[in-house]
C-alpha cells in the first residue's frame, strides 16, 4: 500500500523543528567561535560575533563593573589584557541554547579558562573555571551575542600573571 502524502500541519511543524535545530547550531557555533577568535587573538573577527553594543559582566572576575560597552571597547580591552600572554586557552561545555523568540536566545555555558605567561620569577599559569550566560539576537540573518556575564566557580595558579601580561 502506497504511502500517504505528509499533510500541511505535518510539514510545517518538520519545518519549525529544523528551524530550531538550526538556530540551536548557529547559535553553539557563535559561542563557541568567540572563545575561539580571543584564543587566537584575532580581533578583527572577534568583534563579529557580537552586536554593536554589549552588555558585558565579568564583575565576579575583575573589579570592573557590569554594563553597556561597544564592542570595540570590549574587544579592546581583551586586547590589551591577553596580547601580553604567552597562550590563552577556552574550553566550553555543556552548551545549553533556549530559543525564546525568531529574534532572541540565552545559552549558558561551563567555560575553564588557562592562560600562561612565561616568567622567570612567578609561576606561569592561571586557571579559571565558572559559566558563561549569552543572550543573543538574530540581526541579518545571524546569531550575535548581545550580552555575556561570566561567573568564577574557582581558580588556581597565579592571578597576578594578567596584570604582568600588560
Amino acid at each position: 500500500m502506497p504511502e500517504s502524502s505528509p499533510s500541511a500541519a505535518e510539514l510545517g511543524d518538520l519545518l519549525a523543528r529544523v528551524r530550531l535545530l538550526e538556530d540551536d547550531l548557529n547559535i553553539r557555533t557563535t559561542v563557541t567561535r568567540m572563545v575561539g577568535l580571543v584564543d587566537m587573538r584575532d580581533w578583527e573577527q572577534l568583534v563579529t560575533v557580537f552586536t554593536p553594543t554589549v552588555r558585558a559582566d565579568w564583575s565576579k572576575l575583575t573589579s570592573e563593573p557590569a554594563g553597556e560597552v561597544t564592542v570595540e571597547a570590549l574587544v579592546d580591552g581583551w586586547r590589551r589584557t591577553l596580547t601580553g600572554l604567552t597562550a590563552i586557552q577556552h574550553i566550553l561545555g555543556n552548551i545549553l541554547v533556549t530559543v525564546t523568540s525568531e529574534t532572541d536566545a540565552d545559552a549558558s555555558a561551563y567555560v575553564h579558562a588557562a592562560q600562561r605567561l612565561d616568567a622567570d620569577f612567578a609561576s606561569s599559569l592561571w586557571i579559571v573555571a565558572g559559566t558563561y550566560d549569552f543572550h543573543l539576537v538574530r540581526h541579518g540573518g545571524r546569531w550575535l551575542i548581545s550580552a555575556a556575564t561570566y561567573r568564577p566557580a574557582w581558580g588556581w595558579g597565579n592571578r597576578q600573571i594578567m596584570d604582568l601580561a600588560r
